[in-house]
This record gives structure tokens, sequence and C-alpha cells, in this order.
């Protein structure tokens, strides 16, 4: 039995045709007697005719402008506006309501190896990327200021030494604009003088501005900062069932914040993203990348509700990554990475791609 088969009936049940789709799965004939179908992955939306000739391909999934190919992480400047970064290295900048305005920084060589994550300088407006060996600074309008780290140079070690990176993932400002990084293979969290990072002057190629590091789990993978300057920091997948961690602005640790590790619908199995609306009696959204759902807690660590679960249509996920809320319209904005898309939510219903 070929499962990638349309077959056409008559109001009878009589077989009249087939035609070959790759794992169709959803359909609908329009009035012009075409049919759309969605595939099982839906990275895209296919058209044929009535007699099976492919006619329309519309694809969410692409690096054109306002397309994504896989996004991996995103930030908002001080007017509300979306950065996103995906595998590409790409900066594309939206509006609050997920409108295209601009891409900001594409194939910038100065980007040290694959680009991770993004995030926007409160005071400046610059924007930092992540990537394998640097931290690389842009200004609002995607113009190349600085490194911190060995970007773009040979390695002449493992990029241990202060200032430098062994993949440089998820970034967190704090209230005071200091910058963090978390520093993957070396399993630490990295901090940064606020000044050179807004300024792009920094020290030298290898201190960067550095102020202070500390060890946490093998393999960070999120960070987020709350007003208090707190940090939390979460694992990757391989290191599931440890709690996301708590820790002052100097490294000190801070307990845990919530440890819920499980299948079962008020826990979560890997961290993909860590949030706390501090707008909002301080709730906690915790990305579950494994089971494709948001979770969201009180802030005791009380789940009180799963958004979304595995799909690719209307409230369902593909691998999200962050999930936050938007700080000006209130809105749930997640990144759908398998689905190459964004979510914005509002009042628990989706109103963009």
């Amino acid at each position: 039995q070929n499962s990638n088969l349309m077959r056409k009936f008559d109001n009878t049940g009589v077989y009249i045709a087939e035609w070959s789709s790759t794992l169709p799965q959803y359909m609908a004939k329009a009035s012009d007697d075409s049919v759309w179908v969605t595939g099982y992955d839906q990275k895209s939306i296919l058209r044929f005719s009535d007699t099976g000739t492919l006619t329309a391909e519309i694809k969410n999934s692409g690096t054109t402008a306002g397309r994504f190919s896989n996004p991996y992480n995103y930030d908002y400047d001080s007017s509300g506006n979306i950065y996103v970064i995906d595998d590409t290295a790409r900066v594309q900048k939206f509006g609050s309501d997920g409108a295209f305005i601009d891409t900001i920084i594409e194939g910038a060589s100065e980007i040290g190896g694959s680009a991770y994550h993004v995030a926007v300088a409160p005071a400046s407006g610059n924007i930092v990327v992540s990537s394998e060996r640097a931290v690389s600074v842009f200004d609002e309008y995607g113009t190349f200021i600085s490194n911190i780290g060995e970007g773009g140079v040979a390695w002449v070690d493992d990029g241990s030494l202060t200032g430098e990176f062994n993949h440089a993932r998820d970034m967190a400002f704090d209230i005071n604009g200091y910058l963090y990084v978390l520093d993957y293979f070396n399993a630490r969290v990295q901090k940064f003088d606020s000044s050179n990072v807004a300024a792009g002057d920094f020290l030298s190629t290898y201190d960067g501005g550095y102020v202070t590091s500390w060890s946490v789990m093998a393999d960070p993978l999120n960070i987020f900062i709350d007003s208090n300057s707190i940090v939390y920091v979460s694992p990757r997948e391989e290191n599931g069932g440890l709690p996301v961690l708590m820790y002052s602005d100097d490294g000190v640790p801070q307990g845990t914040l919530i440890s819920a590790f499980g299948s079962d619908p008020d826990q979560y199995w890997t961290v993909n993203g860590i949030f706390i609306d501090e707008d909002d009696a301080d709730k906690i959204y915790i990305t579950d990348s494994h089971f494709d759902r948001i979770q969201v807690y009180d802030s005791t660590g009380t789940w009180i509700e799963t958004i979304g679960g595995a799909g690719s249509g209307r409230n369902q996920f593909d691998n999200p990554g962050l999930a936050s809320v938007h700080p000006t319209t209130g809105s749930l904005v997640v990144s759908d990475e398998g689905n190459h898309r964004l979510q914005i939510f509002t009042e628990g219903v989706r109103i963009k791609n």
C-alpha cells in the first residue's frame, strides 16, 4: 500500500484516478475544482488540478524575506519589534504584529561559525549574535562593530580562556545591561560589561569586557534573567531530569526554579526555553521541546496549563524554542523551529504565523 497517493472517486464510489503527493494529510476542494493538500510535515501546501497536475506550492520555510530556515531564537527591542535568527545566521526584523520589516543581518563573515542566538542590547539597540567561536556585535542597522572572543580567526586553544567560547549559545541582558553568555562546551556562564557591549568598545579580542564567570551543569542550553538579576540556567535534553538552576549575578547558587521532570501532563522533559512573566504574577513558561508544548506554572511551581502539542497546525509545535510574553502587546510569542515559523497568541488564541 502506497501512503503517498491521493485517490479520486465519483459520487457512487467508483474509482476515477490517483496521483502522488508526499505524505498527504489534509485536503480541501476549492470552488474551481482545484485540490489543496498539506503534507504530514506541513512545511508546504500544494495545489493540484482536478486531474492531479501540481499547479502551485506555498511554503512556510525558505530563505526569502519573511520566511525562516529553522528559527532558533528571537529577542525584542525597546519598541517591541521582534528580531529572529535562523540557521542561516540571518537576523530578520518583524513588527509586534508579526509583519516583516527588514533583513538586518545576512551573510556576515564576521560571525565565528554557525550562529545560534540573538539578543538586543536594551540601551543602544545593538544586535548581538552568538556562534561557535564568538559573540558578534552589530549596530541596529546590521553594521558589524566588533567580536567578543576569537571569531573569524584560527583557534589557538580550545576556547576555554577568559572571554573565549567553545560554542556560545543562549544570551541575556540583565536590568543593568550586563550581558550573560552560556559557553556551551565549557559549561559556564560568562558575564560582560554593559558599557562595552552597548558601545561595542571591547577591551581586547580575548577579554571583551569580561567581568566574571562560573561553572554550571554540562551542556547549558537556556538562560533567563529576571528584574532582580537572578540568573536561570537549564540543560539540554541529554541531561534531562536536571532542574532549572538559579544563581545570583555573580554566580552564587540560589536553588532551583522548578523541578517537574517527567512525561505527565503537568511536567516537562526537555527545557528549550525559560521565561518568567513578572507583569503577570511571575508566571513561569517552560518550553518542552520533547513533547512539543509550553508548560505554564505559577510562581510556586504549581502547574496551570499546557499550550500546544505535537504537530504543525494551529496551536501546535515542532521542536519549539523560546516562548515569551511580548513586552508591549502581552501576546505570547513562540519560536516554532521545526515548522519554520513564529506563532503569536493572544488570550490563548493564535493570531499570527
